[in-house]
């Protein structure tokens, strides 16, 4: 016949963390907090063992330990084995290294939405202060009022998707750049 696994309460792993603690034995007593913060996230519990794994964990990383008895990390020395004393490589300064052709894209979508509305503006204007002597149809001055809004849309588009460009090739440059200074290449 199978059982299934016992059920505690969040006070009672809790309980049991806090007598582990006590006693000396951090290993265990990290594994009851953890264990009641995984499964009781949301309980007034889970927010006192999260204080036990601060506290636990400000000087140590503690071993965890799988059911047959091994440790789960090679030798569970963690945060409080000695480290090398390597520096962190100084990582660049961030910088807008494509200005002029953002400049640009801007341009060209400032225009492209000049012209968009131009266009939509053009046949109203037209039949308020035009003249009839040109001899243009409404249906003809629609057409051409919402063409060149249509090209200035278009013009918009292509403004922006050349500054997603530069941006996207900014962002590259730098990343090339910290990985460069993380490798000590520069």
């Amino acid at each position: 016949m199978l059982q299934a696994a016992p059920q505690f309460s969040p006070f009672q792993l809790l309980d049991a963390a806090r007598r582990a603690e006590a006693e000396g034995h951090l290993d265990a007593a990290y594994q009851y907090y953890r264990h009641t913060v995984d499964q009781f996230a949301y309980s007034p519990e889970a927010a006192q063992a999260r204080e036990g794994l601060a506290r636990l964990n400000s000087g140590r990383q503690p071993n965890i330990w799988h059911l047959n008895g091994t440790p789960a990390t090679g030798d569970g020395a963690g945060r409080g084995a000695a480290r090398s004393k390597t520096r962190r490589p100084k990582l660049p300064t961030p910088r807008k290294h494509y200005r002029l052709g953002g400049f640009l894209a801007c341009l060209v979508s400032l225009f492209g939405w000049l012209l968009a509305a131009a266009g939509l503006a053009a046949a109203p204007a037209q039949l308020v202060l035009g003249r009839p002597e040109i001899g243009l149809g409404i249906g003809a001055l629609l057409a051409v009022g919402l063409a060149l809004a249509a090209l200035g849309l278009v013009t918009v588009a292509l403004g922006q998707a050349a500054r997603a460009l530069f941006d996207q090739a900014n962002a590259t440059r730098e990343l090339v750049a910290i990985e460069r200074a993380k490798a000590g290449l520069d």
